[in-house]
């Protein structure tokens, strides 16, 4: 399913399950890449993941994730399976996995022996931890990498214990997004060396790369950022207050300027100076107390009040929405960022390419319908005759 992107012409062999590395592969799909997506045939047990919600007996995640892609059916347990997969991989410019450390090796599919047959091979291999270490060969899925990352324990309610993220599949997406990044790096490499390379991505690498700054401000000081619910760890006021109508409003004051302008929206200019709130360190300092104020204040107004007199100030702020919200707002609707398509389960909604090239378009395409649909397109293309006993049908 080649689209028009700039990875036309670049094809990638995608051995991957659940999401982070069909997130990865769908990137490149839409990128224009033509995505060669492996599932096990009915016969050996399909692996495609039964998670709710359901939509018309298909996963909803399974679509959201593997848009833009072709599917065969591989049994990888069995020889013929396997060799016709090196058949195919041996032609493809990526190999994508996402399979527990060792998996692909001992299915005849690692780097070494791939690349014997293919220089020029971008291999990009996705594990939980890594391929060494205690935890290698253990299993690993968004919440335990959350765990062990040390994610959860900032968040949640000020005071409380800490809690999981549970914005579904935080750490997947993250990872899956380093994925593509490392998989284009590694396509641009070899067009200047003409050599392919071994890239490995770990989740709990992923982890704490996006938490680069409360482990730097730990690193800094000793100390852990706690639970703090919607508040900012490193500036104040930053959180979410209620209203009088019972909703609630977000607002993020970060520089000197942006607190001259709330003190103006609020109708407190003196707070500007005021001794206890005068910096973002004082704001800190006196967070509980500034945090009282504040309560009382936004409280008094009702929610259209202070989104008004925050962009008559220019002040950071937004109220908290609903996806139906997000779905109708008019930024989103005329930006194109979240598209409506045709699916063979239903006509869906999800978002779009996050990126917008003048001259080589990214696209997104609907999911593939069935186990193995593609099987002899692609066959056909990769030279796999139908006589071959490694065909399985």
């Amino acid at each position: 399913m080649a689209g028009t992107g700039p990875l036309r012409g670049i094809r990638v062999f995608d051995m991957t399950v659940f999401m982070v590395g069909p997130w990865a592969s769908m990137h490149l799909g839409a990128l224009g890449a033509d995505v060669i997506h492996v599932e096990r045939p009915l016969s050996a047990g399909s692996g495609i993941p039964e998670i709710p919600p359901q939509v018309n007996g298909m996963s909803a995640g399974y679509i959201a994730w593997n848009m833009n892609k072709r599917g065969i059916a591989l049994d990888l347990k069995s020889e013929a399976g396997r060799r016709r997969a090196v058949q195919i991989a041996g032609q493809c410019d990526v190999f994508l996995v996402n399979m527990r450390t060792g998996v692909a090796e001992r299915l005849g599919l690692g780097y070494d022996e791939l690349k014997a047959i293919n220089p020029g091979l971008v291999y990009c291999s996705i594990t939980g931890w890594g391929r060494t270490g205690p935890l290698a060969d253990e299993p690993a899925t968004d919440v335990v990498v959350q765990a062990v990352s040390g994610f959860w324990s900032a968040a949640g309610a000020e005071g409380a214990a800490g809690e999981f993220h549970r914005h579904y599949t935080q750490l997947d997406a993250t990872t899956g997004n380093a994925a593509a990044q490392a998989v284009l790096m590694g396509l641009l490499a070899r067009r200047r060396t003409g050599r392919g390379t071994r890239i490995d991505i770990t989740m709990l690498q992923s982890a704490a790369g996006v938490q680069a700054l409360p482990l730097g401000s730990y690193l800094a000081t000793g100390q852990s950022p706690q639970p703090s619910g919607s508040a900012s760890g490193v500036a104040a006021p930053d959180e979410a207050f209620g209203c009088r109508d019972g909703r609630y409003v977000g607002v993020s004051v970060r520089t000197p300027g942006q607190w001259t302008s709330f003190c103006a929206a609020l109708g407190k200019p003196e707070w500007e100076a005021d001794p206890r709130f005068a910096t973002n360190a004082d704001r800190m300092a006196n967070r509980a107390e500034l945090r009282a104020l504040l309560t009382a204040e936004f409280a008094a107004y009702p929610l259209d009040y202070w989104l008004l007199q925050s962009r008559r100030h220019r002040v950071p702020a937004a109220h908290p929405r609903g996806f139906e919200e997000i779905r109708r707002d008019v930024q989103v609707r005329d930006n194109g960022y979240l598209v409506e398509m045709e699916t063979p389960w239903a006509r869906v909604t999800t978002g779009g390419p996050p990126w917008r090239f003048s001259r080589t378009p990214a696209a997104w395409h609907s999911p593939t319908p069935g186990i193995g649909q593609h099987d002899a397109d692609v066959d056909t293309e990769f030279g796999v005759a139908a006589s071959d006993p490694a065909v399985l049908r």
